[in-house]
């Protein structure tokens, strides 16, 4: 038994090696963010109601505490504001807490708004097109260097390789350089993409997590100690979103620049230019890697 499993394993190794696979599996990055999303405006809805007996119940709380002071003698001119700032406090958190999925989208599409001034509306595509940004750009890198390398093996390439020496060098590095580019351009859209897909997600969900703190905000004393939960990711996921999408842009422009086309050729290619790409591209992943202490900066 032992003799048979030395032998098949090997085998396996070595036929898996001569197979061809057919089978291409596209990630459908906007999929895992529209289901994740419904997920979470799922256990939104479920909340909803809970949280506005809670919020009804703390309202009663306060009221009835309204009414003590009220009999221990105290005036009733200054009850009245207390109590008028009750009713408005619970009609304005019980309306938040029902409209709380719709509230939510708007301020997304807000703080995603804030981002797109930056980009003359290049991000308002989906993360699927973000992604095709990415592969169509770095097939036209492949296509400058595989029709050099095709243009080599003819006896005519071969020929003006050996006749301009220098020439030949810098192609090569020019190859070398466009390597470089579609690691890089793969790095920084990969992390745009899951940083912006994180974002949204923690941004929907922190909020969803903090509509129970809205119906702390009847009581004083519990508003002084879980009160602002709603602001505070409101605000620091609003930011994170819009940083993100402001870097999206910004590289998205760079691209743009740069000008990598259908047309481009290894000789039309200026080495400046891509080395100016690679540049960017390097500030563009080191500002991404301190994203969040510019969100903690910005939201302190």
């Amino acid at each position: 038994m032992n003799i048979e499993k030395r032998f098949c394993i090997p085998f396996i190794f070595i036929l898996s090696g001569t197979l061809t696979f057919s089978e291409t599996y596209d990630v459908s990055w906007s999929g895992i963010l529209d289901r994740t999303v419904n997920q979470i405006k799922s256990g939104n809805e479920k909340i909803i109601n809970p949280v506005l007996i809670l919020l009804s119940l703390l309202t009663v709380i306060k009221i009835s505490s309204v009414i003590i002071k009220y009999m221990s003698n105290v005036p009733l001119d200054s009850l009245i504001p207390e109590f008028i700032r009750i009713l408005v406090n619970f009609s304005m958190y019980s309306y938040i807490i029902k409209n709380s999925i719709s509230i939510i989208d708007m301020f997304l599409k807000i703080f995603t708004g804030i981002g797109e001034y930056f980009s003359d509306n290049s991000s308002t595509a989906t993360l699927d097109s973000i992604w095709e940004k990415a592969v169509s750009t770095t097939s036209y890198m492949f296509k400058v260097i595989n029709d050099w390398a095709l243009y080599l093996k003819t006896i005519e390439g071969q020929a003006s390789a050996l006749a301009d020496i220098p020439k030949f060098m810098e192609n090569f590095s020019k190859a070398i350089l466009l390597i470089i580019s579609i690691l890089l351009i793969y790095y920084v859209f990969i992390r745009v993409i899951v940083e912006l897909l994180t974002s949204v997600i923690q941004f929907r969900l922190g909020l969803t997590l903090s509509i129970p703190f809205l119906a702390t905000e009847a009581v004083d004393y519990l508003k002084e100690v879980m009160g602002g939960k709603f602001l505070t990711v409101l605000f620091t996921g609003g930011l994170k979103v819009t940083v993100n999408i402001i870097f999206l842009s910004l590289f998205i422009k760079v691209i743009e620049k740069a000008k990598f086309t259908e047309s481009l050729t290894i000789d039309t290619m200026e080495i400046q230019k891509i080395f100016l790409f690679i540049a960017t591209g390097f500030i563009m992943g080191f500002l991404m890697n301190r994203t969040s202490r510019v969100v903690t900066r910005l939201a302190s």
